[in-house]
């Protein structure tokens, strides 16, 4: 951590989110009724790690973590977790990523009894059971607090990357004197449930930035299209071309080059860019092999001709002729 003193008094500047959540459970009283509680705080974090293993967006001093923090009664242990791997699940295939799961246990150096963490590990383990999910066992690489399930991916180059945890931890609520009031009127210490899909923004978009290798996918490029003018004369016309799904009210992220294209290969000066779509008369398609210039993939392969229909009705570039980019009356770019 980095600390500093106050008046006497050492703080430390906040490393993580789980005590100030805790905190605010306890700031007010609570019944069986309203759990479970959750909260969520993507909260600017500091952790004083070594110089030496500094890494670009991989591992950083000061981060932005989406951590989100359950309260629940013992009962509602199994539901919450499989809520959380199901959201995790749900999010990673948005990217295209192959997850693997690892059931961490029991480290050496550990607060709470035996009994508590023999507990905690069989509600974590018949969860993963419930959901027929394949896991390796990983001994003693738990928290100090409680086991933990964590999700890996592969990226491209074979490398491992850790990327959501779903910890349970019975102690930290103890050690905070956290309670709710029960079905027996009487006081209870709820289970306190820690949980990030992301892990840290940094590090999940240095993952995927190295997983793409900076290639993304269409919805997710900050350029998702490039027009390419073939001559001057036709500039005017990729002006149109790119600004003409916007003024239909089709969210794209479109520019148009500010070269004129000549080349076979339009992707020279595009190379990351996911659609490259030329703009030109007969003449230049003539120059260009007899036929008007396409929408290309980055690789150079052509889209097959075609507009496909998506749910609500919006359009959905999957290659059109390049004379048919400003006659198509629903052209999106998603």
């Amino acid at each position: 951590m980095f600390t500093v003193e106050v008046e006497d008094r050492e703080m430390g500047v906040k490393p993580m989110n789980c005590p100030g959540h805790a905190h605010l459970f306890g700031s007010s009283r609570h019944s069986y009724r309203d759990l479970p509680v959750r909260y969520f705080e993507p909260g600017l974090l500091h952790r004083n790690e070594p110089s030496g293993v500094l890494h670009g967006l991989l591992r950083v001093r000061h981060f932005a973590q989406d951590d989100g923090h359950i309260f629940c009664t013992e009962e509602q242990v199994e539901d919450e977790v499989r809520g959380c791997l199901e959201m995790a699940f749900d999010t990673y295939a948005l990217f295209g990523f192959e997850i693997s799961i690892e059931l961490s246990t029991r480290p050496e150096e550990r607060v709470g009894t035996d009994e508590m963490w023999d507990r905690a590990e069989l509600k974590l383990t018949r969860t993963l059971e419930a959901l027929g999910l394949d896991y390796e066992l990983n001994p003693g690489d738990g928290a100090f607090y409680g086991p933990k399930i964590d999700m890996h991916m592969t990226d491209s180059l074979g490398r491992s990357w850790q990327l959501g945890t779903v910890q349970l931890d019975y102690s930290m609520p103890a050690r905070f004197e956290l309670s709710y009031t029960g079905t027996d009127n009487q006081e209870h210490t709820p289970v306190m449930i820690h949980r990030a899909m992301f892990g840290s923004y940094e590090r999940f978009i240095g993952v995927m930035l190295e997983h793409y290798a900076g290639e993304l996918p269409l919805w997710l490029a900050p350029v998702q299209a490039i027009v390419l003018p073939v001559s001057d004369r036709f500039q005017r016309l990729c002006r149109l071309g790119q600004r003409r799904p916007a003024r239909r009210g089709h969210a794209h992220r479109a520019r148009r080059s500010q070269r004129v294209d000549r080349t076979q290969d339009p992707r020279g000066r595009a190379a990351q860019d996911p659609v490259h779509a030329g703009r030109g008369g007969a003449r230049a398609g003539r120059r260009h092999g007899g036929r008007a210039r396409a929408p290309r993939r980055r690789s150079g392969q052509h889209f097959r001709p075609g507009v496909r229909r998506a749910p609500g009705g919006r359009a959905i570039l999957l290659g059109i002729e390049a004379s048919e980019i400003l006659r198509a009356p629903r052209l999106a770019f998603t």
